[in-house]
Protein backbone atom coordinates (compact mmCIF):
# COMPACT_ATOMS: atom_id res chain seq x y z
CA UNK A 1 0.00 0.00 0.00
CA UNK A 2 1.07 3.60 -0.82
CA UNK A 3 2.33 5.39 2.12
CA UNK A 4 -0.15 7.86 3.04
CA UNK A 5 1.37 10.81 3.94
CA UNK A 6 2.80 11.58 0.83
CA UNK A 7 0.52 9.82 -1.72
CA UNK A 8 -2.78 11.46 -3.30
CA UNK A 9 -5.65 10.10 -1.39
CA UNK A 10 -7.75 10.21 -4.69
CA UNK A 11 -4.81 7.60 -5.98
CA UNK A 12 -4.57 5.28 -3.35
CA UNK A 13 -7.45 3.51 -4.25
CA UNK A 14 -8.50 0.77 -7.43
CA UNK A 15 -10.85 2.43 -10.40
CA UNK A 16 -13.40 -0.33 -9.71
CA UNK A 17 -13.63 0.26 -5.82
CA UNK A 18 -16.22 1.32 -3.42
CA UNK A 19 -14.20 4.61 -2.85
CA UNK A 20 -13.32 6.00 -5.92
CA UNK A 21 -17.54 5.79 -6.56
CA UNK A 22 -17.43 7.54 -3.23
CA UNK A 23 -15.33 10.07 -4.49
CA UNK A 24 -17.75 10.66 -7.57
CA UNK A 25 -20.09 11.39 -5.74
CA UNK A 26 -18.37 14.09 -3.14
CA UNK A 27 -16.57 15.70 -6.47
CA UNK A 28 -20.11 16.48 -7.26
CA UNK A 29 -21.10 17.38 -4.29
CA UNK A 30 -18.05 20.11 -4.13
CA UNK A 31 -19.27 21.69 -7.75
CA UNK A 32 -16.04 22.64 -8.86
CA UNK A 33 -13.63 23.09 -5.63
CA UNK A 34 -10.84 21.25 -5.23
CA UNK A 35 -11.46 17.73 -2.99
CA UNK A 36 -8.23 18.05 -1.49
CA UNK A 37 -8.21 21.50 -0.26
CA UNK A 38 -12.14 20.93 0.88
CA UNK A 39 -12.00 17.46 2.38
CA UNK A 40 -8.53 16.49 3.50
CA UNK A 41 -7.21 17.14 7.09
CA UNK A 42 -3.56 16.10 7.96
CA UNK A 43 -1.94 16.02 11.66
CA UNK A 44 0.95 18.58 11.75
CA UNK A 45 3.41 15.34 11.35
CA UNK A 46 2.15 15.34 7.54
CA UNK A 47 -0.36 12.40 8.39
CA UNK A 48 -3.15 11.99 6.23
CA UNK A 49 -6.49 11.73 8.82
CA UNK A 50 -9.52 11.90 6.53
CA UNK A 51 -12.03 12.33 5.10
CA UNK A 52 -12.15 8.47 4.71
CA UNK A 53 -10.79 4.94 5.29
CA UNK A 54 -11.45 1.25 3.44
CA UNK A 55 -10.35 -1.90 3.84
CA UNK A 56 -7.69 -1.50 1.17
CA UNK A 57 -6.08 0.89 4.09
CA UNK A 58 -5.68 -1.98 5.49
CA UNK A 59 -4.12 -4.36 3.01
CA UNK A 60 -0.78 -6.32 4.24
CA UNK A 61 -0.96 -4.59 7.66
CA UNK A 62 -1.19 -6.72 10.79
CA UNK A 63 -3.95 -5.56 13.02
CA UNK A 64 -2.57 -4.57 16.56
CA UNK A 65 -4.26 -5.90 19.83
CA UNK A 66 -3.97 -4.04 22.63
CA UNK A 67 -4.13 -5.57 26.06
CA UNK A 68 -3.41 -3.85 29.11
CA UNK A 69 -1.10 -5.36 31.53
CA UNK A 70 -3.11 -4.19 34.43
CA UNK A 71 -5.28 -6.65 36.53
CA UNK A 72 -8.54 -7.51 36.08
CA UNK A 73 -9.32 -8.97 39.88
CA UNK A 74 -12.18 -7.77 41.30
CA UNK A 75 -10.69 -5.56 43.60
CA UNK A 76 -8.14 -4.28 40.96
CA UNK A 77 -9.23 -1.05 38.79
CA UNK A 78 -9.25 -1.53 34.69
CA UNK A 79 -6.62 1.17 34.43
CA UNK A 80 -4.41 2.80 37.58
CA UNK A 81 -5.73 5.90 38.74
CA UNK A 82 -2.54 8.24 39.54
CA UNK A 83 -4.06 11.40 41.98
CA UNK A 84 -1.29 14.41 40.69
CA UNK A 85 0.54 15.40 44.48
CA UNK A 86 1.73 18.67 43.74
CA UNK A 87 0.83 21.55 46.00
CA UNK A 88 4.30 22.82 47.75
CA UNK A 89 2.45 22.50 51.26
CA UNK A 90 2.95 19.55 52.73
CA UNK A 91 0.04 19.30 54.88
CA UNK A 92 -2.25 19.93 52.00
CA UNK A 93 -0.14 17.68 49.48
CA UNK A 94 -0.55 15.02 52.53
CA UNK A 95 -4.34 15.70 53.39
CA UNK A 96 -5.16 16.01 49.41
CA UNK A 97 -3.17 12.76 48.83
CA UNK A 98 -5.61 11.05 51.20
CA UNK A 99 -8.87 12.50 49.68
CA UNK A 100 -7.71 11.73 46.60
CA UNK A 101 -7.02 8.19 47.85
CA UNK A 102 -10.26 7.90 49.78
CA UNK A 103 -12.59 8.43 46.82
CA UNK A 104 -10.99 6.18 44.08
CA UNK A 105 -7.44 6.37 43.30
CA UNK A 106 -4.68 3.67 43.51
CA UNK A 107 -1.64 5.59 42.99
CA UNK A 108 0.16 9.14 43.40
CA UNK A 109 2.31 10.60 40.88
CA UNK A 110 4.17 12.93 43.24
CA UNK A 111 5.74 16.03 42.54
CA UNK A 112 9.14 16.89 44.56
CA UNK A 113 11.26 20.26 44.69
CA UNK A 114 12.90 21.36 47.38
CA UNK A 115 12.36 25.09 46.25
CA UNK A 116 8.26 24.20 46.17
CA UNK A 117 8.40 26.18 42.72
CA UNK A 118 7.15 22.80 40.60
CA UNK A 119 5.88 20.81 43.39
CA UNK A 120 5.68 19.94 47.11
CA UNK A 121 8.23 21.37 49.11
CA UNK A 122 10.12 18.94 50.22
CA UNK A 123 13.56 18.93 51.36
CA UNK A 124 14.39 16.53 54.35
CA UNK A 125 13.69 12.97 55.55
CA UNK A 126 10.66 14.21 57.90
CA UNK A 127 9.40 16.52 55.30
CA UNK A 128 8.98 12.84 52.99
CA UNK A 129 7.72 11.02 55.71
CA UNK A 130 4.83 14.07 56.87
CA UNK A 131 3.74 13.64 53.09
CA UNK A 132 2.85 10.50 53.28
CA UNK A 133 1.70 10.32 57.02
CA UNK A 134 -1.37 7.94 56.95
CA UNK A 135 -1.07 6.59 53.57
CA UNK A 136 -1.25 2.93 53.43
CA UNK A 137 2.01 2.63 50.94
CA UNK A 138 1.30 -0.84 50.74
CA UNK A 139 -1.85 -0.60 48.69
CA UNK A 140 -0.92 1.44 46.55
CA UNK A 141 1.55 2.42 43.53
CA UNK A 142 3.85 5.82 43.80
CA UNK A 143 5.70 7.58 41.28
CA UNK A 144 8.49 10.33 41.59
CA UNK A 145 8.65 13.26 38.94
CA UNK A 146 11.04 15.58 40.45
CA UNK A 147 13.36 16.27 37.45
CA UNK A 148 17.03 16.92 38.61
CA UNK A 149 16.08 16.15 42.21
CA UNK A 150 14.77 12.14 41.62
CA UNK A 151 18.39 11.08 42.84
CA UNK A 152 18.29 12.91 45.98
CA UNK A 153 14.41 11.72 46.93
CA UNK A 154 15.54 8.06 45.68
CA UNK A 155 17.45 7.83 48.46
CA UNK A 156 15.03 9.50 50.64
CA UNK A 157 12.58 6.54 50.02
CA UNK A 158 15.33 4.27 50.62
CA UNK A 159 15.55 5.51 54.11
CA UNK A 160 11.59 4.72 54.86
CA UNK A 161 10.95 0.77 56.00
CA UNK A 162 7.55 1.09 55.21
CA UNK A 163 8.11 1.67 51.39
CA UNK A 164 9.88 -1.41 51.43
CA UNK A 165 7.21 -3.80 49.62
CA UNK A 166 5.41 -0.17 47.52
CA UNK A 167 4.91 -0.20 44.36
CA UNK A 168 7.41 2.26 43.26
CA UNK A 169 9.04 3.89 40.40
CA UNK A 170 12.04 6.60 41.26
CA UNK A 171 10.95 8.62 38.05
CA UNK A 172 15.68 8.47 37.40
CA UNK A 173 15.58 10.08 33.93
CA UNK A 174 18.75 11.67 32.86
CA UNK A 175 18.14 11.68 29.26
CA UNK A 176 14.88 13.86 29.43
CA UNK A 177 16.21 15.95 32.01
CA UNK A 178 19.46 17.19 29.48
CA UNK A 179 17.15 17.32 26.77
CA UNK A 180 14.33 19.84 28.80
CA UNK A 181 16.87 21.31 29.89
CA UNK A 182 18.16 22.47 26.14
CA UNK A 183 14.56 23.04 25.12
CA UNK A 184 13.76 25.45 27.96
CA UNK A 185 17.01 26.19 29.62
CA UNK A 186 16.33 26.95 33.11
CA UNK A 187 17.14 30.31 35.21
CA UNK A 188 19.75 28.14 37.45
CA UNK A 189 21.84 25.44 35.82
CA UNK A 190 21.27 22.12 36.18
CA UNK A 191 23.98 18.89 35.97
CA UNK A 192 23.67 17.57 32.75
CA UNK A 193 27.04 15.17 32.83
CA UNK A 194 25.39 11.92 31.59
CA UNK A 195 28.10 10.01 32.31
CA UNK A 196 27.96 10.91 36.48
CA UNK A 197 23.64 10.59 35.87
CA UNK A 198 24.08 6.89 34.46
CA UNK A 199 27.22 6.12 37.14
CA UNK A 200 24.35 7.23 40.10
CA UNK A 201 21.85 5.30 38.16
CA UNK A 202 23.89 2.20 37.80
CA UNK A 203 24.80 2.16 41.43
CA UNK A 204 20.88 2.49 42.46
CA UNK A 205 19.86 0.33 40.53
CA UNK A 206 22.10 -2.59 41.61
CA UNK A 207 21.26 -1.58 45.51
CA UNK A 208 17.26 -2.19 44.90
CA UNK A 209 17.63 -5.04 42.52
CA UNK A 210 17.58 -7.58 44.92
CA UNK A 211 16.39 -5.38 47.86
CA UNK A 212 13.25 -3.70 46.36
CA UNK A 213 11.48 -6.10 44.11
CA UNK A 214 8.90 -4.02 43.93
CA UNK A 215 10.55 -0.63 42.78
CA UNK A 216 11.47 0.44 39.65
CA UNK A 217 14.28 2.46 38.68
CA UNK A 218 13.58 4.52 35.35
CA UNK A 219 10.88 6.83 34.33
CA UNK A 220 10.99 7.64 30.18
CA UNK A 221 9.04 10.95 30.35
CA UNK A 222 8.52 12.01 26.90
CA UNK A 223 5.72 13.68 28.05
CA UNK A 224 7.49 16.28 28.86
CA UNK A 225 8.80 16.75 25.20
CA UNK A 226 5.05 16.92 23.98
CA UNK A 227 4.82 19.75 26.85
CA UNK A 228 7.70 21.96 25.43
CA UNK A 229 6.65 21.05 21.74
CA UNK A 230 6.99 18.05 20.30
CA UNK A 231 4.67 16.54 17.89
CA UNK A 232 3.08 13.07 18.73
CA UNK A 233 6.02 11.72 16.00
CA UNK A 234 8.19 13.20 17.87
CA UNK A 235 7.08 12.44 21.13
CA UNK A 236 6.66 8.53 19.92
CA UNK A 237 11.11 8.42 18.52
CA UNK A 238 11.46 10.21 21.91
CA UNK A 239 10.42 7.43 23.39
CA UNK A 240 11.62 4.50 21.59
CA UNK A 241 15.07 5.98 21.55
CA UNK A 242 15.39 6.26 25.20
CA UNK A 243 13.61 2.67 25.82
CA UNK A 244 16.07 1.00 23.53
CA UNK A 245 19.21 3.16 25.29
CA UNK A 246 18.02 2.28 28.70
CA UNK A 247 17.40 -1.41 27.73
CA UNK A 248 20.67 -1.82 26.60
CA UNK A 249 22.02 0.17 29.66
CA UNK A 250 20.81 -2.24 31.82
CA UNK A 251 21.67 -5.62 29.86
CA UNK A 252 25.44 -3.91 29.97
CA UNK A 253 25.04 -4.25 33.63
CA UNK A 254 24.06 -8.12 33.70
CA UNK A 255 19.89 -7.73 33.31
CA UNK A 256 18.30 -10.21 31.63
CA UNK A 257 16.00 -8.34 29.10
CA UNK A 258 12.37 -9.53 31.28
CA UNK A 259 14.51 -8.13 34.22
CA UNK A 260 15.16 -4.46 32.11
CA UNK A 261 11.75 -4.42 31.00
CA UNK A 262 10.49 -3.92 34.35
CA UNK A 263 12.38 -1.40 35.74
CA UNK A 264 10.48 0.80 32.90
CA UNK A 265 8.12 2.64 32.77
CA UNK A 266 6.66 4.82 30.25
CA UNK A 267 5.08 8.87 30.17
CA UNK A 268 3.25 10.00 27.35
CA UNK A 269 1.02 12.61 26.78
CA UNK A 270 -2.56 12.58 25.99
CA UNK A 271 -4.24 15.62 24.45
CA UNK A 272 -7.77 17.22 23.69
CA UNK A 273 -8.06 15.18 19.96
CA UNK A 274 -9.00 11.92 22.07
CA UNK A 275 -8.88 10.27 18.48
CA UNK A 276 -5.22 10.94 17.53
CA UNK A 277 -4.25 10.32 21.48
CA UNK A 278 -6.03 6.90 21.17
CA UNK A 279 -3.51 6.58 18.25
CA UNK A 280 -0.46 7.98 19.56
CA UNK A 281 -0.87 5.44 22.63
CA UNK A 282 -1.51 2.04 20.37
CA UNK A 283 1.57 3.12 18.18
CA UNK A 284 3.31 3.57 21.11
CA UNK A 285 2.58 -0.58 22.06
CA UNK A 286 3.39 -1.40 18.35
CA UNK A 287 6.96 0.54 18.73
CA UNK A 288 7.35 -0.50 22.60
CA UNK A 289 6.70 -4.27 21.32
CA UNK A 290 8.89 -4.51 18.55
CA UNK A 291 11.58 -3.05 20.71
CA UNK A 292 10.74 -5.43 23.52
CA UNK A 293 10.89 -8.45 20.95
CA UNK A 294 14.56 -7.10 19.78
CA UNK A 295 15.59 -7.77 23.22
CA UNK A 296 13.81 -10.68 23.81
CA UNK A 297 11.59 -9.51 27.04
CA UNK A 298 8.69 -11.80 28.36
CA UNK A 299 5.47 -10.49 27.12
CA UNK A 300 4.13 -10.73 30.82
CA UNK A 301 7.00 -8.72 32.40
CA UNK A 302 6.64 -5.00 30.28
CA UNK A 303 6.63 -2.20 32.03
CA UNK A 304 3.28 0.34 32.03
CA UNK A 305 2.08 2.80 30.19
CA UNK A 306 1.42 6.06 32.15
CA UNK A 307 -0.58 8.35 30.62
CA UNK A 308 -0.63 12.28 31.73
CA UNK A 309 -3.17 14.19 30.24
CA UNK A 310 -1.18 17.41 28.31
CA UNK A 311 -0.32 20.70 29.89
CA UNK A 312 0.20 22.46 26.95
CA UNK A 313 -3.57 22.01 25.71
CA UNK A 314 -4.65 23.68 28.73
CA UNK A 315 -5.54 26.90 28.76
CA UNK A 316 -6.14 30.25 31.69
CA UNK A 317 -8.35 31.78 29.59
CA UNK A 318 -11.67 30.54 30.31
CA UNK A 319 -10.24 27.62 32.59
CA UNK A 320 -13.57 25.72 32.87
CA UNK A 321 -13.18 24.31 29.37
CA UNK A 322 -10.39 22.64 30.53
CA UNK A 323 -13.17 19.88 32.03
CA UNK A 324 -13.97 19.74 28.16
CA UNK A 325 -10.31 18.79 27.37
CA UNK A 326 -9.49 16.34 30.19
CA UNK A 327 -12.55 14.68 29.53
CA UNK A 328 -11.44 14.12 25.73
CA UNK A 329 -7.69 13.40 27.05
CA UNK A 330 -9.08 10.98 29.66
CA UNK A 331 -10.92 9.20 26.60
CA UNK A 332 -8.57 8.51 24.47
CA UNK A 333 -5.63 7.61 26.49
CA UNK A 334 -7.67 4.83 28.11
CA UNK A 335 -9.65 3.67 24.36
CA UNK A 336 -5.88 3.60 23.23
CA UNK A 337 -4.54 1.63 26.29
CA UNK A 338 -2.78 3.21 28.75
CA UNK A 339 -2.16 1.08 31.78
CA UNK A 340 -1.94 4.23 34.42
CA UNK A 341 -3.34 7.85 34.21
CA UNK A 342 -2.98 11.45 35.86
CA UNK A 343 -5.28 13.93 34.73
CA UNK A 344 -4.33 17.46 36.48
CA UNK A 345 -6.52 19.38 38.32
CA UNK A 346 -8.53 22.12 35.25
CA UNK A 347 -7.29 25.03 37.39
CA UNK A 348 -3.69 24.21 37.04
CA UNK A 349 -2.60 26.85 34.49
CA UNK A 350 -3.66 29.61 37.08
CA UNK A 351 -1.52 28.60 39.93
CA UNK A 352 -2.05 26.39 43.42
CA UNK A 353 -5.65 24.55 42.59
CA UNK A 354 -8.30 23.63 45.47
CA UNK A 355 -10.03 20.45 46.60
CA UNK A 356 -12.82 20.75 44.37
CA UNK A 357 -10.61 20.68 41.42
CA UNK A 358 -8.63 17.24 41.85
CA UNK A 359 -11.74 15.71 43.29
CA UNK A 360 -13.11 16.74 39.34
CA UNK A 361 -10.39 15.47 37.71
CA UNK A 362 -10.51 11.91 40.06
CA UNK A 363 -14.20 11.57 39.71
CA UNK A 364 -13.87 11.97 35.58
CA UNK A 365 -12.20 9.01 35.71
CA UNK A 366 -14.59 7.10 38.06
CA UNK A 367 -17.63 8.18 35.92
CA UNK A 368 -15.55 6.61 32.71
CA UNK A 369 -14.67 3.61 34.19
CA UNK A 370 -17.85 2.52 36.08
CA UNK A 371 -20.63 4.24 34.32
CA UNK A 372 -19.45 4.61 30.76
CA UNK A 373 -17.16 1.10 30.72
CA UNK A 374 -14.24 2.26 28.74
CA UNK A 375 -12.25 -0.32 29.73
CA UNK A 376 -15.19 -3.28 29.44
CA UNK A 377 -13.71 -4.07 25.93
CA UNK A 378 -9.98 -3.93 25.64
CA UNK A 379 -9.28 -2.08 22.52
CA UNK A 380 -12.57 -0.39 20.97
CA UNK A 381 -10.57 1.07 18.09
CA UNK A 382 -9.22 -2.85 17.20
CA UNK A 383 -10.51 -3.18 13.23
CA UNK A 384 -11.65 0.21 13.22
CA UNK A 385 -9.92 1.42 9.30
CA UNK A 386 -9.06 4.78 10.27
CA UNK A 387 -7.51 4.15 13.62
CA UNK A 388 -5.35 0.89 12.52
CA UNK A 389 -4.71 2.79 9.73
CA UNK A 390 -3.45 6.05 11.47
CA UNK A 391 -1.84 3.68 14.58
CA UNK A 392 0.52 1.85 11.57
CA UNK A 393 1.35 5.27 10.18
CA UNK A 394 2.33 6.95 13.41
CA UNK A 395 4.23 4.19 14.15
CA UNK A 396 6.27 4.01 11.04
CA UNK A 397 7.17 7.51 10.73
CA UNK A 398 8.04 7.50 14.54
CA UNK A 399 10.06 4.45 13.68
CA UNK A 400 11.81 5.96 10.74
CA UNK A 401 13.25 9.19 12.74
CA UNK A 402 13.90 6.75 15.91
CA UNK A 403 16.31 5.19 13.06
CA UNK A 404 17.36 8.73 12.11
CA UNK A 405 18.39 9.10 15.90
CA UNK A 406 20.12 5.67 16.04
CA UNK A 407 22.08 6.19 12.87
CA UNK A 408 23.52 9.81 14.74
CA UNK A 409 24.77 7.33 17.54
CA UNK A 410 21.96 7.66 19.76
CA UNK A 411 19.89 9.59 22.09
CA UNK A 412 22.28 10.47 24.25
CA UNK A 413 25.02 11.56 21.51
CA UNK A 414 24.92 15.61 20.73
CA UNK A 415 24.55 15.06 16.93
CA UNK A 416 21.13 13.08 17.54
CA UNK A 417 20.11 15.35 20.48
CA UNK A 418 20.64 18.32 18.05
CA UNK A 419 18.88 16.80 15.73
CA UNK A 420 15.89 15.17 17.69
CA UNK A 421 15.74 18.95 18.91
CA UNK A 422 15.83 21.06 15.67
CA UNK A 423 12.32 19.37 14.65
CA UNK A 424 11.01 19.83 18.01
CA UNK A 425 11.98 23.66 17.64
CA UNK A 426 10.48 23.90 14.08
CA UNK A 427 7.45 21.88 15.09
CA UNK A 428 6.87 24.33 18.00
CA UNK A 429 7.77 27.60 15.75
CA UNK A 430 5.18 26.39 13.49
CA UNK A 431 2.39 25.73 15.80
CA UNK A 432 2.72 28.94 16.85
CA UNK A 433 2.54 30.65 13.91
CA UNK A 434 -1.08 28.77 12.91
CA UNK A 435 -4.41 30.84 13.93
CA UNK A 436 -5.69 27.33 15.26
CA UNK A 437 -9.66 27.79 17.24
CA UNK A 438 -9.49 27.19 20.75
CA UNK A 439 -12.84 26.70 22.18
CA UNK A 440 -13.32 29.82 25.04
CA UNK A 441 -10.07 32.00 23.56
CA UNK A 442 -10.69 32.79 20.27
CA UNK A 443 -13.50 30.38 19.37
CA UNK A 444 -17.15 31.20 20.87
CA UNK A 445 -15.95 33.37 23.53
CA UNK A 446 -17.63 33.46 26.59
CA UNK A 447 -18.45 37.37 27.94
CA UNK A 448 -19.19 36.71 31.71
CA UNK A 449 -17.41 33.40 33.69
CA UNK A 450 -17.73 32.15 37.01
CA UNK A 451 -14.67 32.61 38.84
CA UNK A 452 -12.63 29.84 40.12
CA UNK A 453 -11.58 29.53 43.18
CA UNK A 454 -7.69 28.92 43.87
CA UNK A 455 -5.69 28.56 46.61
CA UNK A 456 -3.35 30.89 48.21
CA UNK A 457 0.31 30.08 47.66
CA UNK A 458 1.59 29.21 51.17
CA UNK A 459 4.95 30.88 53.21
CA UNK A 460 7.29 28.31 52.80
CA UNK A 461 9.93 27.95 55.48
CA UNK A 462 13.54 26.99 54.28
CA UNK A 463 15.19 24.16 56.11
CA UNK A 464 18.50 25.70 58.35
CA UNK A 465 19.72 22.09 57.65
CA UNK A 466 22.95 21.38 56.30
CA UNK A 467 23.10 20.32 52.58
CA UNK A 468 23.52 17.28 51.25
CA UNK A 469 26.82 17.20 49.23
CA UNK A 470 27.12 13.71 48.07
CA UNK A 471 28.14 11.83 45.00
CA UNK A 472 27.84 8.39 45.71
CA UNK A 473 24.96 6.93 46.85
CA UNK A 474 26.41 5.46 50.13
CA UNK A 475 27.19 9.38 51.30
CA UNK A 476 23.55 10.31 49.93
CA UNK A 477 22.12 7.80 52.67
CA UNK A 478 24.51 8.45 55.42
CA UNK A 479 23.76 12.78 55.13
CA UNK A 480 19.72 11.87 54.59
CA UNK A 481 20.16 10.09 57.88
CA UNK A 482 21.76 12.84 59.75
CA UNK A 483 19.18 14.90 58.80
CA UNK A 484 20.83 17.00 56.13
CA UNK A 485 18.31 18.80 53.26
CA UNK A 486 18.65 18.24 49.60
CA UNK A 487 19.36 22.12 48.25
CA UNK A 488 17.41 23.73 45.37
CA UNK A 489 19.14 24.58 42.28
CA UNK A 490 19.77 28.09 42.95
CA UNK A 491 21.67 26.94 46.43
CA UNK A 492 23.94 24.44 44.34
CA UNK A 493 26.37 27.32 44.33
CA UNK A 494 27.11 26.86 47.92
CA UNK A 495 27.90 23.00 47.32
Amino acid sequence: MANQTTSDPTQIHNDDSPYTAWHRVVENGLKGKDFNESLVSKTEDGIIRGPIFSTSDLENRHLLSVKRTASRGETALPWQIYAPVIDPDINFANTQALRDLEGGANGLLLHLDPSGHAGVHIETLQNFKDLIDNVYVDLIQISLMAGPYNWHYAGLCLQIDRLQSTALNLGIDPITLQMSTRLEPPHTSVSTDLNDEFSKAAELLGHIKDRRKNWSLFGINAASLHNQGASAVQELAYMASSLSFYMQFMSELGLSPTEAAAQIKIYLASTQDAHLSLVKFRAARLIYRRIMHAYGASEAKQGQFHALTSNAMMQKIAPWNNLLRLNSAIFGAVCGGADALTAAPFSAPLGLPDQSAYRMSRNMQLMMMEESHLAHVDDPAHGSYSHESLTHDYAQIAWKLFQTIEDHGGITEPKAQKALLSAILLTRSEREDRDEACIGVNLHPAPDLRTVDMRKPPVLTPSKAQPIRATHLQELEAQIKAGHRIPPLTDRAEV
